[in-house]
């Protein structure tokens, strides 16, 4: 009895960190963005320019 409420224990623990995982990464929905402003400060412009063109084609279409 003791070593299944241990079990448990230990896989609802995992799945909770597994997702929680999960959401802090698709939950950022600026992190495109983020990094095109990375890409500006390092004066990677051509890096910046293609960027951000995707960054707003993704926002006009409604993503």
């Amino acid at each position: 009895m003791r070593s299944s409420i241990f079990i448990l224990i230990i896989l609802l623990n995992i799945l909770t960190t597994a997702t929680s995982q999960e959401n802090k990464n698709y939950l950022d929905r600026h992190k495109s963005y983020k990094l095109e402003q990375e890409f500006f400060e390092n004066s990677l412009y051509g890096a910046t320019r293609y960027a951000y063109g995707k960054y707003i084609q993704a926002k006009k279409s409604g993503d």
